[in-house]
Protein backbone atom coordinates (compact mmCIF):
# COMPACT_ATOMS: atom_id res chain seq x y z
CA UNK A 1 0.00 0.00 0.00
CA UNK A 2 2.85 2.41 1.12
CA UNK A 3 4.28 1.21 -2.22
CA UNK A 4 1.70 2.46 -4.32
CA UNK A 5 0.79 5.31 -2.46
CA UNK A 6 4.19 6.19 -2.88
CA UNK A 7 4.52 5.69 -6.49
CA UNK A 8 1.71 8.03 -7.38
CA UNK A 9 3.01 10.71 -5.50
CA UNK A 10 6.33 10.51 -7.70
CA UNK A 11 3.71 10.62 -10.63
CA UNK A 12 2.26 13.58 -9.75
CA UNK A 13 5.67 14.73 -8.95
CA UNK A 14 7.19 14.35 -12.66
CA UNK A 15 3.55 15.13 -13.74
CA UNK A 16 3.19 18.57 -12.26
CA UNK A 17 2.35 21.90 -13.93
CA UNK A 18 5.78 23.27 -14.39
CA UNK A 19 5.63 26.64 -13.29
CA UNK A 20 6.78 29.78 -15.93
CA UNK A 21 10.83 30.84 -15.65
CA UNK A 22 11.25 33.92 -14.37
CA UNK A 23 14.01 36.16 -14.83
CA UNK A 24 16.63 37.07 -12.85
CA UNK A 25 16.08 39.97 -10.25
CA UNK A 26 18.31 43.26 -10.00
CA UNK A 27 16.01 45.06 -7.55
CA UNK A 28 16.86 46.13 -4.55
CA UNK A 29 16.26 43.77 -1.03
CA UNK A 30 12.13 43.89 -0.52
CA UNK A 31 11.87 42.70 3.29
CA UNK A 32 9.13 41.02 4.18
CA UNK A 33 6.92 39.79 7.55
CA UNK A 34 5.31 36.96 7.84
CA UNK A 35 2.67 36.94 10.98
CA UNK A 36 1.68 33.05 11.72
CA UNK A 37 3.93 30.20 10.89
CA UNK A 38 0.85 27.22 9.59
CA UNK A 39 0.01 26.59 6.40
CA UNK A 40 -0.26 29.77 4.88
CA UNK A 41 2.52 31.75 6.26
CA UNK A 42 5.15 28.96 5.50
CA UNK A 43 4.05 28.34 1.61
CA UNK A 44 3.86 32.27 1.81
CA UNK A 45 7.55 31.93 2.64
CA UNK A 46 8.88 28.53 0.82
CA UNK A 47 6.85 30.18 -2.43
CA UNK A 48 8.61 33.40 -2.53
CA UNK A 49 11.91 31.74 -2.01
CA UNK A 50 10.61 29.73 -5.70
CA UNK A 51 10.72 33.20 -7.62
CA UNK A 52 13.75 34.77 -8.48
CA UNK A 53 13.79 38.01 -6.59
CA UNK A 54 15.78 39.47 -3.49
CA UNK A 55 13.48 38.50 -0.36
CA UNK A 56 14.18 38.86 3.27
CA UNK A 57 11.98 37.16 5.10
CA UNK A 58 11.05 36.88 8.53
CA UNK A 59 8.55 34.24 10.20
CA UNK A 60 7.01 35.61 13.17
CA UNK A 61 5.42 32.36 15.42
CA UNK A 62 3.59 32.86 18.52
CA UNK A 63 4.06 29.32 19.74
CA UNK A 64 7.35 27.28 19.75
CA UNK A 65 6.55 25.18 16.76
CA UNK A 66 5.72 25.54 13.42
CA UNK A 67 2.60 23.70 11.94
CA UNK A 68 -0.22 25.87 13.24
CA UNK A 69 -3.61 23.17 13.27
CA UNK A 70 -1.34 20.37 12.02
CA UNK A 71 0.07 19.09 15.16
CA UNK A 72 0.42 15.58 15.61
CA UNK A 73 1.62 14.02 19.58
CA UNK A 74 3.82 10.72 20.39
CA UNK A 75 1.30 8.66 22.37
CA UNK A 76 2.76 5.59 24.26
CA UNK A 77 1.65 2.26 23.55
CA UNK A 78 3.51 -0.33 26.33
CA UNK A 79 7.25 0.30 25.61
CA UNK A 80 6.87 1.99 22.07
CA UNK A 81 4.81 5.24 20.31
CA UNK A 82 3.01 5.90 17.61
CA UNK A 83 2.67 9.49 16.04
CA UNK A 84 -0.87 10.69 16.31
CA UNK A 85 -2.23 13.99 14.74
CA UNK A 86 -4.25 15.99 16.79
CA UNK A 87 -5.32 18.74 14.44
CA UNK A 88 -5.56 18.80 10.23
CA UNK A 89 -4.95 14.94 9.68
CA UNK A 90 -5.18 13.85 6.01
CA UNK A 91 -3.80 15.32 3.00
CA UNK A 92 -5.21 14.81 -0.29
CA UNK A 93 -3.48 13.20 -3.42
CA UNK A 94 -5.04 15.77 -5.61
CA UNK A 95 -3.36 18.49 -3.19
CA UNK A 96 -0.88 19.26 -5.66
CA UNK A 97 1.22 22.14 -3.63
CA UNK A 98 1.64 19.71 -0.61
CA UNK A 99 1.92 16.78 -2.70
CA UNK A 100 4.78 17.98 -4.25
CA UNK A 101 6.08 19.89 -1.40
CA UNK A 102 6.09 16.47 0.29
CA UNK A 103 8.34 14.77 -2.94
CA UNK A 104 10.64 18.30 -3.01
CA UNK A 105 11.40 18.26 0.80
CA UNK A 106 12.83 14.36 0.72
CA UNK A 107 9.67 13.05 3.54
CA UNK A 108 7.63 9.94 3.91
CA UNK A 109 4.22 9.84 3.00
CA UNK A 110 2.57 6.80 4.33
CA UNK A 111 -1.40 5.70 4.46
CA UNK A 112 -3.68 7.29 6.68
CA UNK A 113 -4.01 4.31 9.02
CA UNK A 114 -0.59 3.53 8.90
CA UNK A 115 1.61 3.58 12.43
CA UNK A 116 5.44 2.77 13.54
CA UNK A 117 4.66 -0.31 15.14
CA UNK A 118 2.53 -1.88 12.70
CA UNK A 119 -0.74 -3.94 14.86
CA UNK A 120 -3.78 -5.73 13.01
CA UNK A 121 -5.04 -4.08 10.05
CA UNK A 122 -7.47 -1.36 10.61
CA UNK A 123 -10.53 -1.00 8.28
CA UNK A 124 -13.71 -0.89 7.95
CA UNK A 125 -16.79 1.94 8.39
CA UNK A 126 -19.92 2.38 9.87
CA UNK A 127 -22.98 5.08 10.47
CA UNK A 128 -24.07 4.80 13.96
CA UNK A 129 -26.50 7.04 15.70
CA UNK A 130 -26.69 4.40 19.05
CA UNK A 131 -26.78 1.84 16.64
CA UNK A 132 -25.72 0.72 13.32
CA UNK A 133 -27.67 2.09 10.14
CA UNK A 134 -25.05 0.46 8.01
CA UNK A 135 -22.12 -1.28 8.81
CA UNK A 136 -18.99 -2.82 6.22
CA UNK A 137 -15.57 -4.43 6.61
CA UNK A 138 -13.72 -2.63 3.36
CA UNK A 139 -12.53 0.97 4.02
CA UNK A 140 -14.59 3.93 3.24
CA UNK A 141 -13.53 4.61 -0.14
CA UNK A 142 -15.26 5.95 -3.55
CA UNK A 143 -14.36 2.03 -4.72
CA UNK A 144 -16.61 0.51 -1.80
CA UNK A 145 -19.36 2.94 -2.06
CA UNK A 146 -20.21 2.59 -5.82
CA UNK A 147 -18.91 -0.90 -6.72
CA UNK A 148 -22.25 -2.65 -6.85
CA UNK A 149 -20.73 -6.13 -7.25
CA UNK A 150 -19.08 -6.11 -4.04
CA UNK A 151 -21.30 -3.49 -2.08
CA UNK A 152 -24.86 -4.72 -3.08
CA UNK A 153 -26.46 -4.08 0.64
CA UNK A 154 -25.27 -0.60 0.46
CA UNK A 155 -26.09 0.68 -2.50
CA UNK A 156 -29.71 -1.20 -1.89
CA UNK A 157 -29.82 1.17 1.27
CA UNK A 158 -28.65 4.00 -0.25
CA UNK A 159 -29.76 4.05 -3.69
CA UNK A 160 -28.26 2.37 -6.52
CA UNK A 161 -29.12 5.13 -9.12
CA UNK A 162 -29.41 8.28 -6.66
CA UNK A 163 -26.62 7.52 -4.24
CA UNK A 164 -22.74 6.84 -4.62
CA UNK A 165 -22.51 6.50 -8.04
CA UNK A 166 -24.40 9.85 -8.56
CA UNK A 167 -22.77 11.75 -5.45
CA UNK A 168 -19.72 10.66 -7.22
CA UNK A 169 -20.51 11.89 -11.02
CA UNK A 170 -21.69 15.25 -9.28
CA UNK A 171 -18.81 16.02 -7.16
CA UNK A 172 -15.96 14.64 -9.88
CA UNK A 173 -16.16 17.53 -12.00
CA UNK A 174 -16.35 20.19 -9.18
CA UNK A 175 -13.37 19.38 -8.20
CA UNK A 176 -12.02 19.13 -11.37
CA UNK A 177 -13.21 22.82 -11.62
CA UNK A 178 -11.21 23.45 -8.25
CA UNK A 179 -8.04 22.12 -9.98
CA UNK A 180 -7.95 24.58 -12.54
CA UNK A 181 -6.45 27.35 -10.35
CA UNK A 182 -2.71 25.65 -10.31
CA UNK A 183 -2.34 26.61 -13.87
CA UNK A 184 -2.72 30.20 -13.27
CA UNK A 185 -0.75 29.71 -9.66
CA UNK A 186 1.86 28.33 -11.88
CA UNK A 187 1.93 31.16 -14.10
CA UNK A 188 2.62 33.49 -11.16
CA UNK A 189 -0.42 34.62 -12.12
CA UNK A 190 -2.54 35.80 -9.04
CA UNK A 191 -5.65 35.92 -7.96
CA UNK A 192 -6.62 39.43 -6.65
CA UNK A 193 -9.86 38.17 -4.43
CA UNK A 194 -11.66 34.59 -3.23
CA UNK A 195 -14.36 36.14 -5.43
CA UNK A 196 -11.76 35.68 -8.41
CA UNK A 197 -10.44 32.66 -7.54
CA UNK A 198 -14.48 31.47 -7.60
CA UNK A 199 -15.76 33.22 -10.82
CA UNK A 200 -13.03 31.85 -12.16
CA UNK A 201 -13.16 28.61 -11.66
CA UNK A 202 -17.31 29.03 -11.79
CA UNK A 203 -17.78 27.88 -8.58
CA UNK A 204 -20.24 30.10 -7.12
CA UNK A 205 -23.29 28.13 -6.86
CA UNK A 206 -21.85 25.88 -4.45
CA UNK A 207 -20.73 28.71 -1.83
CA UNK A 208 -23.93 30.31 -1.67
CA UNK A 209 -26.63 27.17 -0.85
CA UNK A 210 -26.24 24.72 2.00
CA UNK A 211 -25.12 21.36 1.63
CA UNK A 212 -28.48 20.25 2.16
CA UNK A 213 -30.14 22.23 0.06
CA UNK A 214 -27.49 21.57 -2.75
CA UNK A 215 -27.58 17.73 -2.80
CA UNK A 216 -31.09 17.65 -2.63
CA UNK A 217 -31.98 19.70 -5.48
CA UNK A 218 -29.74 17.52 -7.08
CA UNK A 219 -31.93 14.67 -6.15
CA UNK A 220 -28.88 12.39 -4.13
CA UNK A 221 -30.60 10.10 -1.78
CA UNK A 222 -31.71 10.96 1.43
CA UNK A 223 -29.69 8.56 3.61
CA UNK A 224 -27.06 8.69 1.65
CA UNK A 225 -26.88 12.69 2.26
CA UNK A 226 -27.59 12.13 5.98
CA UNK A 227 -25.46 9.54 6.78
CA UNK A 228 -22.17 9.26 4.22
CA UNK A 229 -22.12 12.87 3.39
CA UNK A 230 -23.50 14.13 6.50
CA UNK A 231 -21.37 12.13 8.67
CA UNK A 232 -17.68 12.88 6.70
CA UNK A 233 -18.93 16.63 6.49
CA UNK A 234 -19.02 16.14 10.29
CA UNK A 235 -15.78 14.26 11.12
CA UNK A 236 -14.09 17.30 8.86
CA UNK A 237 -15.80 20.61 9.99
CA UNK A 238 -18.19 19.59 13.14
CA UNK A 239 -20.88 21.40 11.13
CA UNK A 240 -24.41 20.17 10.08
CA UNK A 241 -25.62 19.43 6.44
CA UNK A 242 -28.53 22.12 6.89
CA UNK A 243 -25.54 24.69 7.69
CA UNK A 244 -22.18 24.26 5.94
CA UNK A 245 -21.94 25.70 2.59
CA UNK A 246 -22.16 22.79 -0.43
CA UNK A 247 -18.58 23.08 -1.23
CA UNK A 248 -17.16 22.71 2.57
CA UNK A 249 -19.29 18.81 2.35
CA UNK A 250 -18.30 18.11 -1.26
CA UNK A 251 -14.71 19.08 -0.41
CA UNK A 252 -14.96 16.61 2.57
CA UNK A 253 -16.24 13.69 0.88
CA UNK A 254 -14.07 14.05 -2.07
CA UNK A 255 -10.95 14.30 0.03
CA UNK A 256 -12.21 11.41 2.34
CA UNK A 257 -13.15 9.01 -0.24
CA UNK A 258 -10.17 9.34 -3.05
CA UNK A 259 -6.71 9.01 -2.33
CA UNK A 260 -5.28 10.22 1.22
CA UNK A 261 -2.14 10.06 2.98
CA UNK A 262 -0.53 11.72 5.99
CA UNK A 263 3.52 12.78 6.38
CA UNK A 264 5.42 10.45 8.22
CA UNK A 265 6.34 11.57 11.75
CA UNK A 266 3.73 14.20 11.70
CA UNK A 267 2.09 16.69 9.55
CA UNK A 268 3.87 19.35 10.67
CA UNK A 269 6.93 18.28 9.39
CA UNK A 270 5.43 19.27 5.86
CA UNK A 271 5.72 22.96 7.46
CA UNK A 272 8.69 23.13 8.96
CA UNK A 273 10.71 21.96 5.93
CA UNK A 274 8.76 24.42 3.86
CA UNK A 275 10.15 27.18 6.53
CA UNK A 276 13.50 25.75 6.57
CA UNK A 277 13.47 25.27 3.09
CA UNK A 278 12.50 28.64 2.18
CA UNK A 279 15.59 30.34 3.58
CA UNK A 280 13.31 32.77 6.25
CA UNK A 281 14.65 34.12 9.67
CA UNK A 282 12.28 31.79 11.68
CA UNK A 283 11.15 33.86 15.43
CA UNK A 284 9.09 30.93 17.33
CA UNK A 285 7.74 32.51 20.60
CA UNK A 286 7.44 36.06 19.22
CA UNK A 287 3.93 37.85 19.70
CA UNK A 288 3.21 40.70 17.84
CA UNK A 289 1.61 43.02 19.55
CA UNK A 290 1.13 45.56 16.68
CA UNK A 291 1.27 46.37 13.06
CA UNK A 292 1.50 49.83 12.19
CA UNK A 293 1.91 51.74 8.66
CA UNK A 294 5.20 54.17 9.00
CA UNK A 295 5.89 57.62 6.72
CA UNK A 296 7.76 55.90 4.10
CA UNK A 297 5.44 53.37 2.86
CA UNK A 298 6.74 50.46 5.10
CA UNK A 299 5.93 48.96 8.54
CA UNK A 300 6.60 48.69 11.54
CA UNK A 301 6.23 45.33 13.18
CA UNK A 302 6.59 44.96 16.66
CA UNK A 303 6.70 42.10 19.60
CA UNK A 304 7.43 42.40 23.56
CA UNK A 305 11.12 42.66 23.15
CA UNK A 306 11.53 44.68 19.57
CA UNK A 307 10.45 46.64 16.53
CA UNK A 308 11.68 45.65 13.37
CA UNK A 309 10.80 47.57 9.65
CA UNK A 310 9.14 45.40 7.01
CA UNK A 311 8.49 46.79 3.51
CA UNK A 312 5.58 43.81 2.84
CA UNK A 313 3.75 42.78 5.77
CA UNK A 314 1.83 39.12 5.12
CA UNK A 315 -0.82 38.17 7.71
CA UNK A 316 -1.18 34.31 7.81
CA UNK A 317 -3.31 34.19 11.34
CA UNK A 318 -6.75 34.40 11.83
CA UNK A 319 -7.97 38.12 12.23
CA UNK A 320 -11.01 37.13 14.97
CA UNK A 321 -12.28 40.42 17.30
CA UNK A 322 -11.73 39.59 21.27
CA UNK A 323 -9.25 37.15 20.98
CA UNK A 324 -6.23 37.06 23.04
CA UNK A 325 -3.65 37.84 22.50
CA UNK A 326 -4.51 40.60 20.11
CA UNK A 327 -2.19 42.63 17.33
CA UNK A 328 -3.57 46.26 17.27
CA UNK A 329 -3.14 47.24 14.08
CA UNK A 330 -3.02 50.94 14.26
CA UNK A 331 -3.55 52.82 11.31
CA UNK A 332 -3.92 50.45 8.90
CA UNK A 333 -7.59 50.21 7.39
CA UNK A 334 -8.30 46.72 7.46
CA UNK A 335 -12.51 47.69 6.74
CA UNK A 336 -12.42 45.35 3.90
CA UNK A 337 -11.39 41.83 6.81
CA UNK A 338 -14.76 40.68 7.81
CA UNK A 339 -14.47 38.83 11.13
CA UNK A 340 -14.66 34.80 10.65
CA UNK A 341 -16.59 32.52 13.52
CA UNK A 342 -14.50 29.59 14.44
CA UNK A 343 -15.91 26.30 15.73
CA UNK A 344 -14.29 24.96 18.62
CA UNK A 345 -13.93 21.04 19.12
CA UNK A 346 -12.05 18.85 21.09
CA UNK A 347 -9.65 16.09 20.11
CA UNK A 348 -10.14 13.38 23.19
CA UNK A 349 -7.64 10.28 22.54
CA UNK A 350 -7.58 7.37 24.11
CA UNK A 351 -5.47 4.50 24.45
CA UNK A 352 -5.04 1.72 26.39
CA UNK A 353 -2.21 1.30 28.85
CA UNK A 354 -2.24 0.73 32.81
CA UNK A 355 -1.99 4.22 34.34
CA UNK A 356 -3.33 5.69 37.26
CA UNK A 357 -5.45 9.18 38.46
CA UNK A 358 -7.88 10.55 40.27
CA UNK A 359 -9.19 12.58 38.04
CA UNK A 360 -13.12 12.94 38.22
CA UNK A 361 -13.20 13.14 34.51
CA UNK A 362 -11.49 10.13 33.50
CA UNK A 363 -8.27 11.62 32.00
CA UNK A 364 -6.61 8.63 33.22
CA UNK A 365 -8.17 6.15 35.09
CA UNK A 366 -7.42 1.98 36.00
CA UNK A 367 -9.19 -0.12 33.74
CA UNK A 368 -8.81 -3.31 31.06
CA UNK A 369 -8.72 -1.32 28.26
CA UNK A 370 -10.69 -1.51 25.21
CA UNK A 371 -13.79 -0.36 23.28
CA UNK A 372 -16.81 -2.39 25.28
CA UNK A 373 -18.92 -4.26 22.17
CA UNK A 374 -22.05 -4.41 24.54
CA UNK A 375 -22.29 -0.36 23.84
CA UNK A 376 -21.15 -0.66 20.57
CA UNK A 377 -23.45 -3.33 19.33
CA UNK A 378 -20.50 -5.57 18.43
CA UNK A 379 -19.85 -9.26 19.52
CA UNK A 380 -15.72 -8.52 19.74
CA UNK A 381 -14.20 -5.55 20.15
CA UNK A 382 -11.85 -6.62 17.16
CA UNK A 383 -15.29 -5.48 15.18
CA UNK A 384 -14.93 -2.32 15.83
CA UNK A 385 -14.86 -0.67 12.25
CA UNK A 386 -11.66 2.18 11.42
CA UNK A 387 -14.11 5.12 10.73
CA UNK A 388 -17.38 5.40 12.09
CA UNK A 389 -19.49 8.29 10.92
CA UNK A 390 -22.11 10.53 12.97
CA UNK A 391 -25.45 11.05 10.87
CA UNK A 392 -25.95 14.72 10.06
CA UNK A 393 -29.02 16.21 12.14
CA UNK A 394 -28.54 14.01 15.60
CA UNK A 395 -29.09 15.24 18.58
CA UNK A 396 -25.71 16.07 20.34
CA UNK A 397 -27.43 14.98 23.77
CA UNK A 398 -28.03 11.77 22.16
CA UNK A 399 -24.71 11.47 21.38
CA UNK A 400 -21.95 13.92 22.36
CA UNK A 401 -19.71 13.08 19.80
CA UNK A 402 -19.60 14.14 16.21
CA UNK A 403 -16.81 11.15 14.81
CA UNK A 404 -14.81 8.38 16.04
CA UNK A 405 -11.51 6.93 14.29
CA UNK A 406 -9.81 3.23 15.53
CA UNK A 407 -6.18 4.44 14.61
CA UNK A 408 -4.53 1.17 16.22
CA UNK A 409 -5.91 -2.07 17.41
CA UNK A 410 -3.53 -4.87 18.39
CA UNK A 411 -5.00 -8.28 19.85
CA UNK A 412 -2.23 -10.67 21.80
CA UNK A 413 -1.48 -14.42 21.56
CA UNK A 414 -3.58 -14.38 25.05
CA UNK A 415 -6.31 -12.03 23.75
CA UNK A 416 -5.65 -9.01 25.05
CA UNK A 417 -6.47 -6.11 22.74
CA UNK A 418 -5.03 -2.87 22.63
CA UNK A 419 -6.53 -0.14 20.54
CA UNK A 420 -6.40 4.02 20.19
CA UNK A 421 -9.40 5.66 19.51
CA UNK A 422 -10.03 9.00 18.29
CA UNK A 423 -12.95 11.41 18.96
CA UNK A 424 -14.10 14.51 17.68
CA UNK A 425 -16.58 16.50 19.91
CA UNK A 426 -17.99 19.56 20.67
CA UNK A 427 -18.09 19.13 24.87
CA UNK A 428 -15.32 17.15 26.96
CA UNK A 429 -16.74 13.76 26.97
CA UNK A 430 -16.93 13.46 30.69
CA UNK A 431 -15.92 9.95 32.58
CA UNK A 432 -19.34 8.21 32.33
CA UNK A 433 -19.47 8.73 28.69
CA UNK A 434 -16.03 7.19 28.12
CA UNK A 435 -17.00 4.34 31.01
CA UNK A 436 -20.03 3.33 28.37
CA UNK A 437 -18.10 3.38 25.50
CA UNK A 438 -15.05 1.12 26.80
CA UNK A 439 -14.67 -1.82 28.73
CA UNK A 440 -11.19 -0.44 29.27
CA UNK A 441 -9.59 2.84 29.44
CA UNK A 442 -6.54 3.17 30.64
CA UNK A 443 -5.55 6.47 29.47
CA UNK A 444 -6.45 9.61 27.75
CA UNK A 445 -5.20 12.43 26.43
CA UNK A 446 -7.17 15.60 25.39
CA UNK A 447 -6.64 18.77 23.13
CA UNK A 448 -8.93 21.67 23.02
CA UNK A 449 -8.70 23.83 19.78
CA UNK A 450 -9.15 27.36 20.99
CA UNK A 451 -8.28 30.78 19.97
CA UNK A 452 -9.89 30.74 17.72
CA UNK A 453 -10.98 27.15 17.22
CA UNK A 454 -10.51 24.46 14.83
CA UNK A 455 -11.64 25.91 11.95
CA UNK A 456 -14.57 28.82 10.73
CA UNK A 457 -18.02 28.37 10.47
CA UNK A 458 -18.07 27.17 7.27
CA UNK A 459 -21.66 29.26 6.01
CA UNK A 460 -23.17 29.88 2.57
CA UNK A 461 -22.39 33.32 1.35
CA UNK A 462 -23.00 35.78 -1.42
CA UNK A 463 -20.31 36.32 -3.95
CA UNK A 464 -20.24 39.90 -2.94
CA UNK A 465 -19.03 38.42 0.69
CA UNK A 466 -15.62 37.70 -1.16
CA UNK A 467 -15.05 40.92 -2.99
CA UNK A 468 -12.03 41.42 -0.73
CA UNK A 469 -8.74 41.81 -1.74
CA UNK A 470 -6.11 39.79 -0.77
CA UNK A 471 -3.65 42.87 -0.43
CA UNK A 472 -6.66 44.54 2.24
CA UNK A 473 -4.13 47.39 2.51
CA UNK A 474 -0.81 48.70 0.46
CA UNK A 475 1.47 45.81 0.92
CA UNK A 476 -0.15 44.38 4.00
CA UNK A 477 -2.14 40.99 2.45
CA UNK A 478 -4.24 38.88 4.88
CA UNK A 479 -4.30 34.84 3.79
CA UNK A 480 -6.37 34.27 6.02
CA UNK A 481 -9.17 35.57 4.08
CA UNK A 482 -9.05 32.21 2.18
CA UNK A 483 -10.69 30.39 4.93
CA UNK A 484 -14.15 31.94 4.91
CA UNK A 485 -14.37 30.29 1.32
CA UNK A 486 -13.25 26.62 2.37
CA UNK A 487 -10.60 25.74 5.08
CA UNK A 488 -7.93 23.10 4.28
CA UNK A 489 -4.38 23.07 4.75
CA UNK A 490 -4.34 23.14 1.34
CA UNK A 491 -6.26 25.59 0.54
CA UNK A 492 -4.27 27.98 2.98
CA UNK A 493 -1.09 26.32 0.80
CA UNK A 494 -3.19 28.28 -2.26
CA UNK A 495 -3.05 31.70 -0.69
CA UNK A 496 0.01 31.50 0.93
CA UNK A 497 1.55 30.77 -2.87
CA UNK A 498 -1.21 32.98 -4.51
CA UNK A 499 0.08 36.27 -1.95
CA UNK A 500 4.20 35.32 -2.97
CA UNK A 501 3.09 35.28 -6.61
CA UNK A 502 1.08 39.10 -6.44
CA UNK A 503 3.90 40.51 -4.14
CA UNK A 504 6.59 38.96 -7.11
CA UNK A 505 4.16 40.90 -9.61
CA UNK A 506 3.73 43.69 -7.58
CA UNK A 507 7.59 44.86 -6.28
CA UNK A 508 9.77 43.10 -8.84
CA UNK A 509 8.14 42.01 -12.15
Amino acid sequence: MIFILNLFLAWCFLHRITAVPLPESTTPTINIAIIGAGSAGTSTAYYLSKLTANFNVTIYEETNRIGGRAFSKLVPIGNSYITVEYGASLIASVNYNLANATNDLGLVSVPSKWTEIGGDTVSGFGVWNGSWRYKDIQALTWTTLTNSLTNVLLLLQYGLLNGPTKAQNLVNPLIDKFLLLYNRLSQVNPFTSVADIITSITLSDVVQSTASSYFRSNNINEAFMTDIIGGITKNCYGQEMDTIEAIGAIISLYSSLGGIFKIKGGNEKLFQKMAIASGATIRLNSIVTSVNGISDGRFAVSTATDTSAYDVVVMAAPIVPDTTPSIQFGNLDLSSVIPMEYVQIHGELMYTEFKFSTNPYGLVTIVVGEVKPLYWKILLSTDFPGDVLIPSGLDPLILPFHSVGLLYTKTELLGRTTQVVKFFSKSVLNGPTLANCFRRIDYTDREVWNSPGAYPNLLPKQLSTYTGSFEVSPGFYYANIMEGFISTMETQSVSGRNIANAIWQKYIK
